[in-house]
């Protein structure tokens, strides 16, 4: 089934056939590493978001998400991003990985 569901959905067209790739640019990930925040939204990634998905926005495997590149982030409808950034998220804790993470 899940093999089915991934095949129908890349034969959906691009909503915009120009629309390229996601491409990472690590300048800003450089800059907050540098402890630069001085660009708009940077301190408040910083207070925020870095801890969990890292400057650099990659996040950390089977934990926290990727920001960088994400879909969510890049959608046209900011209803997920903004449910998310309101009430937060929580791996569920399973057998093999008992801990959650808020």
């Amino acid at each position: 089934d899940l093999t089915a569901i991934a095949r129908y959905l890349k034969s959906l067209p691009a909503v915009d056939p120009n629309d390229q790739p996601h491409q990472y640019d690590e300048k800003a990930a450089k800059a907050l590493w540098n402890g630069d925040d001085s660009q708009r939204g940077a301190a408040v990634y910083i207070d925020n978001c870095a801890a969990c998905h890292r400057t650099d926005g990659h996040g950390y495997t089977r934990v926290f998400p990727a920001l960088a590149g994400n879909p969510v982030l890049q959608s046209e409808d900011p209803t997920s991003l903004i449910h998310i950034v309101l009430k937060g998220g929580t791996l569920p804790a399973t057998h093999t990985a008992p801990s959650t993470f808020t």
